[in-house]
Order: C-alpha cells, then structure tokens, then sequence
C-alpha cells in the first residue's frame, strides 16, 4: 500500500518536533541552573554583607564589657570590694585594672583605686603595674602613695629595695609613704636606710613615720 505524502510529511514534522524536546529541556535546565548559581551568589553575598555589617561579639568587645563593670565596682561611694572579693576575679583583672588607671578619662579616685585593687594580686603584672606607677614621671603624690603601699601589701619583704628608694624623694608625702611603708616589712633589712634617711629629714610627718618604722 502507497503511503499518503502529507501522511509521511506529518511523520517527518512530528519526529522532528519529538527529537528537540530533549534538546529544549538541556536548555531549560541549563538557564535554571544559571538562574540559581545566580540566586546562591546573591544570597551569599547578602549573607556576608550581613556578617560585615553586624559582626559577632569579639574578644576586644568582651575586654571593653568587663572594664566598663570593673570601673562600676570602683566607682563605690565609699570603698572597693575587699582583698578576697578581687582575688576571685582572677590574676588576669590585673590588665583590666591597668588598662582603667591610663584612662585620663575616669575620675582620679577611680584611677587611684584601680592601683589599689592591683595590690590584692601577689603576681608579676602586678608588680610591674604598681612599680609603674610610682615611678612614672611628674606622678602625683596620691598615686605614688598607692603604689608604695601596694607594693608592701602584695609582696612584703620582695619590694623592700624598690621601696627604700623613695625615701630620698623631692616630696614629703612620698617620703612619708616609703616609711610607711617599709614599717609594714618583717624583717629590720631596711632599718640603716631608714636611721639615716632620719638624720637629714626636716618634714615633722616624715619624722613621724620614719620613727614609727624603727619602733614597730
């Protein structure tokens, strides 16, 4: 039987039409994979903006959190928290401490009682600090005070030369302070220092104290 021409022409047309389907569909699946390799960029992007724009805690930002509290305690308006209470913060407050005492930006008596707190801490940062702080200079009486007595309340005996050192300072209050300080050793190494800062000091208060020192 002859087959019909416009027959096998409709035959040929629908092959042809049946043989791109698949090539259509590799198309269409190519620009949806385009479109979401687009779509993931975008969002990855958004995502990262986001991080930049609102980065996570760090470690500054936790240092910063626990200075401002620090300062708080030392803002008391009495007194700070006692030796124990600043011991069980950690030998680590010790950078906290020194950290609120350089900022010109707190009240002096917060400052002045950063180096105090210093003093609980029986620990080479602390040492370093408040040997810092005394002889920084053009320091005020009141800090190299603090310093002073910090020193023989966190190391005792361990400071005595550094402390003797001031006892020929320029000013009396420091003067004063390093007799009281050395009164407060347990061992009489520093008595000759102290006899004989004793022969040539003219200030009543430092007299005071340097004889209070030999007769403890």
């Amino acid at each position: 039987m002859r087959r019909v021409p416009y027959l096998q022409g409709i035959r040929t047309e629908l092959g042809e039409a049946n043989a791109a389907v698949p090539a259509a569909r590799r198309r269409a699946g190519g620009a949806w994979t385009a479109l979401g390799a687009l779509v993931r960029t975008a969002l990855t992007g958004s995502i990262a903006f986001g991080l930049l724009a609102f980065p996570m805690p760090d470690t500054a930002s936790a240092q910063d959190a626990a200075r401002q509290r620090l300062a708080q305690v030392l803002s008391g308006y009495e007194s700070i928290p006692d030796a124990s209470w600043w011991r069980a913060r950690g030998p680590q407050t010790v950078a906290a401490l020194r950290a609120l005492y350089r900022d010109a930006q707190l009240p002096a008596f917060v400052r002045q009682r950063a180096v105090r707190a210093a003093s609980f801490y029986a620990t080479p940062e602390a040492r370093e600090f408040l040997l810092a702080v005394a002889r920084e200079p053009r320091q005020k009486d009141r800090f190299i005070r603090e310093a002073l007595l910090g020193l023989a309340r966190a190391f005792n005996n361990g400071a005595g030369d550094e402390i003797a050192a001031f006892l020929d300072h320029e000013r009396p209050l420091v003067r004063r302070a390093a007799a009281e300080a050395l009164g407060k050793m347990k061992t009489d190494a520093w008595r000759p220092a102290i006899e004989q800062r004793l022969k040539s000091e003219h200030d009543g208060a430092v007299r005071a104290a340097l004889q209070q020192a030999l007769a403890k």
